[in-house]
């Protein structure tokens, strides 16, 4: 069993799940951009004509 980060518990046990060495991971900026932010999501919206795939 491994470790997985949580901002509520930085130590919970995950199935199948591992620790990441922040300071040597590769996409350490990217992690602490979007750890930052209050609600690190996003969604996008588009019009799709599934007409033909339905039929």
């Amino acid at each position: 069993m491994g470790i997985m980060y949580n901002r509520e518990n930085c130590c919970k046990p995950v199935e199948g799940k591992h620790m990441i060495d922040l300071e040597t991971w590769a996409r350490k900026e990217h992690y602490a951009h979007f750890a930052s932010l209050d609600d690190p999501f996003f969604g996008i919206c588009a019009k799709a004509d599934f007409t033909g795939c339905y039929r």
